[in-house]
């Protein structure tokens, strides 16, 4: 049988998924509590063998959850796009991703780097893990050192997730 349907906006890439084959640093921790595909990742209880998704204001980024094939398939609407409590979580140190969108952005936009680690006001529409270039005062943290915005993206209606690349690290791993 032939194909019939074709979708006109295919997605680029999808949260946590490697951009290109260049180069990449990628470390391994255990996950306190679950971690999104795409999420900014920081130092856990345990700061040699444990990292955790933010919930609050935070320094000292470790780098960005990258999804892993033997994970979850990536369904947005059955929220299968995380690592669960205790799994190994993958964290890009350095190279490019794909991470999930609050807001539109563009290549090496001036706006910075923001993450959500709380559901947001300003886009009203943001969600803890996605990301985006303006401060929403309580509920974003700009990562200053480390991350730019390597390719553009544009945010989608959900459930569809909109996603651009990041271009992360070299960084001090554990600085403050």
């Amino acid at each position: 049988m032939s194909q019939t349907v074709v979708r006109q906006a295919l997605r680029p890439g999808i949260p946590g998924s490697l951009y290109d084959t260049g180069f990449h640093d990628i470390v391994s921790r255990d996950a306190e509590g679950v971690v999104q595909f795409g999420a900014a990742i920081i130092v856990g209880t345990d700061v040699e063998r444990q990292c955790l998704q933010p919930v609050a204001t935070f320094t000292g980024v470790l780098g960005v959850a990258i999804r892993d094939n033997k994970e979850q398939q990536f369904v947005p609407t059955l929220g299968q796009n995380e690592y669960d409590d205790e799994d190994t979580v993958g964290i890009l140190q350095e190279g490019r991703c794909w991470v999930p969108l609050a807001e539109t952005v563009a290549a090496l936009d001036a706006g910075g780097v923001f993450f959500w680690f709380v559901d947001g006001d300003d886009p009203a529409t943001a969600l803890a893990g996605q990301w985006g270039n303006t401060t929403d005062a309580a509920d974003n943290e700009e990562i200053t050192a480390g991350m730019s915005w390597f390719k553009g993206g544009t945010v989608l209606v959900a459930p569809a997730i909109g996603v651009a690349v990041l271009q992360v690290g070299p960084f001090n791993l554990l600085a403050p």
